[in-house]
């Protein structure tokens, strides 16, 4: 399952050049489970494993219209990440093991995007 939100602005500070900026948030959710000595009841093994994970991509961008058809644009952003996953394992009859793990991500990407585009 995938999630994504959007919000963006622009401004125009000539006729031919206009400023934008936006965020893109999103939410994924990813599982599994498996068994795989399932061949021999005495020794079932299980394994679950559950992922969440959230974004946000922030961008900042500028467009140049060369005439009322054709533009080029140049964009820059950060995003951030987080990600959350339950790994469960349980053998046999024993107490079902969970293990979890939780990671953070950052980064600034300096040129995202070129791009020159024809309007209709």
């Amino acid at each position: 399952m995938h999630l994504l939100l959007e919000k963006n602005g622009k401004k125009n500070f000539t006729t031919k050049i206009m400023g934008y900026y936006g965020i893109d948030l999103g939410f994924a959710y990813s599982g599994s489970s498996s068994k795989p000595n399932a061949d021999d009841p005495t020794i079932i093994t299980t394994q679950i494993n559950d992922s969440f994970n959230y974004a946000g991509i922030g961008f900042l961008g500028m467009k140049y219209h060369f005439s009322r058809h054709f533009s080029i644009s140049a964009e820059t952003g950060a995003s951030a990440r987080f990600n959350h996953t339950i790994y469960t394992e349980k053998r046999g009859t024993s107490t079902a093991e969970k293990n979890k793990s939780q990671s953070f991500g950052l980064s600034f990407i300096p040129l995202s995007a070129i791009r020159f585009a024809f309007h209709f």
